[in-house]
This record gives structure tokens, C-alpha cells and sequence, in this order.
């Protein structure tokens, strides 16, 4: 029992997270594979999620302190993996149970090509000078960026591009495997499919990194990937189309800094003109996501005749639905968020009657689908088709006590206050 136990605490050394052992790192000059650090360098970041590569309980087996480091060029996205340990199981001691295989499964998963060696990697950052984003600039903009030692400036543009861009296939393929390490259920679109559009972040950066924050003539200047979107052009009766935004994306080292405010604005501003636009919908939207898009839709929102102050007080009507659909491709269910968005920030809540209005409204939305049930289940009584028992039986499973159905509506309401609360901070700093 003790070799046993010995046995088995020894394999157990050998299971890693794999969240924690894997890091990825955008590489932009050969100097930055050094070991000394550089201030300049893009810091290397873990994936947030590893489950689709190394199984439900992401960990790796067969190593002792692992260490995987995924590189990207930071323009062309070339790949190399390195992979080091201090030790590794043996088929003898496992009864032919292997190490996991991590290079290939890496390799397979996101059906990347690699960097056969260091040296193969290194001769390619010197190319990474040529590369040219792909499609049409859409915007070009400076941020202030702070750090613990000083605040530099550093530039972005946003380029959109589709299938039809020679080469853009090919970066598409590299760039989308981000989405393994960073989205929860990721999958990869159908890039054959013309009614893909792709918005893609790039940081411009100077050829001696973000010392000083100036950049040189576009022939001194490189590029580094910062993230992306995809929208998808669905049909909408009779002649328009409905974009839906599906991927979105902005890598670890550049997040919450406004790119991804930036983002969704320049995706607004290609379609919000278009005549043939309908509205803009997205595809089951992360909480980030629509952290994003509450900012940005509440912000262009409030400068609508239909936001104003006094309207809001009123309640809501179609006229704001109506104006945030033509004017801003906004529809008409984020029309209503927005509303309850901007009616809160202008609430008195020391104001007992005018909190309570709001309150009371937001809770009817969230509401209505329990009254739906409710109405529904009282038409079937009325049809008197189903025995007593079948009925008894449906409304047990279908309609939740209504002390059950009160506490859950305040859940509701109070998580949503909170999130609301965020908006409207944030709207305040804006």
C-alpha cells in the first residue's frame, strides 16, 4: 500500500495546469528572445482557457515543471514552440501510459504550421519590417500609455479586410488561433464564406520599440497584432442585411486601454451610413463584450432627441427604438438596455418615489417572461384538453413559486444595477 501511495503521488507531480504552464508571447525584433528583458517587449501572457486542447480539467500529463512557450512574430504571425522540463515520465513506470504529446497536439489543434527551430524563427523576424496590413485603413489614433515607470505614447490603426484580399486567407488562419487560448468554446468560421468582414488592431510601432513614443517614415516602421473582429452579413427581409458581430477580440497585453471601445466604433462606423443595413446584432456576446457595447451604444445614445433627459423620465417609448435603429444601427432589444442604462444614470435614487419608478420598470422586463408562462398556461386551462393531473404536472415544471420567482427577480434586478453602475461610471470619466 505504501509503494502504492508513493506510486501515486509521484504521478500526480507529473500532472500540470496547463492554463499555468503555457505562455504565449508576440515577438517583434530578434533582441527581444534575449534573456534580458527589454521595456520595450509585449509581456508574454497565459491562455484563460485550455479545456478544447488538453481536455475538461486543462492539465497536461507527463511532465515536472513544464514550460511551453508559443511565440508569434508580432506582424506575420509565424510560430515557433518551445517546449522545456526538469523531468518526464517513462512508458516502464506508467505501464506504457505516455507523456502527453504537447507539440503535436498544439500543432494539430490549431492546424498551425511551425517553426521547425529557433533559428528558422529568428531569420524570419527580419522580415517582419515588409509586412503591410491587409485591406483598407479605417482609423489611426494615438493613446497615452502609463506604466509603473513613465507614460509613453503609442499608436493603433484598424484595418478592414475580406476573403478577397490577396493573401488575407492565409493571416486570417494564423491569427484566429488566438481564439483556442482566449474564448471559452471558440470555434473557427467558415473563411470561405464572402460575407465575412474582418476589423484588425495593429499597434505601429517604431524600430527601436516604444522608447520615446515617435514613429519614423512608414518604411522604419513595424507592426504588431493587437486583435480582431469578425462580423457576418446575414440577410434581412425584404432587400437588406443584418451584420452580426461574432469574434471579437483584443489580446491580454492590450486590454484595458479603450482598444476594444475603439474597435466597436470603427465596426459602427462601416455599417451605421450603409442604407442597406437594417440593424447590428452580435452572437452570444461575452460579459466583456457587452461590458464594451453598452458603453459605446449608451455614449452615441445619449446624444439622441429620443435619450434626452426629460424622455427618459417618461419611460420608455418606441420613438427611442425607432431613432436608435435608423440614426445608429442600434436594435430595438439593446435599444430598450440602453434606455434603462441612461434612465438610470439620471435617476435621483435619494429620490424614494423616483428609484422606485425605475425600479419597477426595469423588474417588469425582466418579468415578462414569467408572465408569458403564466398566460400561456392559462389558455391551456381554458382549451380544458388535459386532465387535471397533466395540468397540475405543467405548471409545476413550468411556472416557479411565486416566492421563487420574487427572490430571483431581485437577483436579477440587483446584478443588473450593479452592471448599469459600471456604465454609468465609466460614462462619467468619459
Amino acid at each position: 500500500m505504501a509503494g502504492s501511495s508513493l506510486m501515486k503521488s509521484r504521478f500526480e507531480s507529473f500532472i500540470c495546469d496547463a492554463n499555468e504552464s503555457v505562455a504565449i508571447q508576440l515577438v517583434c525584433s530578434d533582441n527581444e528572445l534575449d534573456n534580458e528583458p527589454h521595456n520595450h517587449a509585449i509581456k508574454e501572457f497565459n491562455p484563460e482557457f485550455s479545456h478544447q486542447l488538453f481536455g475538461d480539467n486543462e492539465s497536461i500529463f507527463g511532465y515536472s515543471d513544464l514550460r511551453v512557450k508559443l511565440y508569434y512574430s508580432s506582424a506575420k504571425l509565424n510560430c515557433f514552440l518551445s517546449i522545456g522540463f526538469t523531468d518526464k515520465v517513462t512508458k516502464d513506470e506508467t505501464n506504457g501510459i505516455e507523456a502527453d504529446d504537447v507539440v503535436d497536439t498544439i500543432r494539430q489543434k490549431l492546424s498551425l504550421k511551425l517553426c521547425s527551430s529557433m533559428d528558422e524563427f529568428r531569420s524570419l523576424l527580419s522580415k517582419e519590417s515588409q509586412f503591410i496590413p491587409y485591406g483598407k485603413l479605417m482609423d489611426s489614433f494615438s493613446i497615452d500609455w502609463k506604466t509603473d515607470e513613465k507614460q509613453t505614447k503609442r499608436h493603433f490603426e484598424i484595418y478592414s479586410a475580406d476573403i478577397l484580399v490577396p493573401g488575407f486567407d492565409a493571416y486570417h488562419q494564423r491569427m484566429q488561433t488566438f481564439l483556442w487560448w482566449l474564448i471559452d468554446a471558440a470555434s473557427y468560421i467558415d473563411a470561405d464564406d464572402e460575407r465575412w468582414q474582418y476589423f484588425v488592431v495593429y499597434e505601429k510601432r517604431s524600430p527601436n520599440g516604444l522608447s520615446n513614443g515617435h514613429l519614423h517614415s512608414d518604411a522604419h516602421n513595424t507592426y504588431c497584432f493587437v486583435g480582431y473582429a469578425t462580423v457576418y452579413r446575414y440577410y434581412a427581409y425584404p432587400q437588406r442585411i443584418r451584420p452580426r458581430i461574432s469574434q471579437f477580440l483584443v489580446l491580454p497585453p492590450f486590454q484595458k486601454c479603450g482598444l476594444g471601445t475603439r474597435l466597436l466604433h470603427t465596426i459602427y462606423d462601416f455599417y451605421v451610413t450603409d442604407t442597406a443595413v437594417f440593424d447590428i446584432t452580435v452572437e452570444d456576446p461575452s460579459d466583456n463584450f457587452t461590458r464594451v457595447r453598452d458603453f459605446v451604444d449608451s455614449k452615441n445614445c445619449q446624444k439622441l432627441n429620443a435619450f434626452s433627459v426629460d424622455k427618459l423620465k417618461l419611460g420608455w417609448n418606441e420613438d427611442m427604438a425607432t431613432e436608435a435603429q435608423t440614426r445608429l444601427k442600434i436594435n430595438k432589444r439593446q435599444a430598450r438596455r440602453v434606455y434603462e442604462i441612461l434612465r438610470f444614470r439620471c435617476t435621483d435614487r435619494s429620490n424614494a418615489d423616483e428609484y422606485k419608478a425605475f425600479r419597477l420598470g426595469v423588474k417588469q422586463r425582466l418579468n415578462a417572461p414569467n408572465q408569458k408562462q403564466i398566460l400561456d398556461y392559462q389558455k391551456l386551462e381554458k382549451l380544458k384538453k388535459f386532465p387535471e393531473q397533466e395540468l397540475a404536472f405543467i405548471r409545476q415544471t413550468t411556472i416557479p413559486a411565486l416566492e421563487v420567482r420574487l427572490d430571483l427577480l431581485d437577483k436579477q434586478y440587483k446584478e443588473l444595477e450593479e452592471e448599469y453602475q459600471h456604465i454609468v461610471e465609466r460614462l462619467a470619466e468619459s
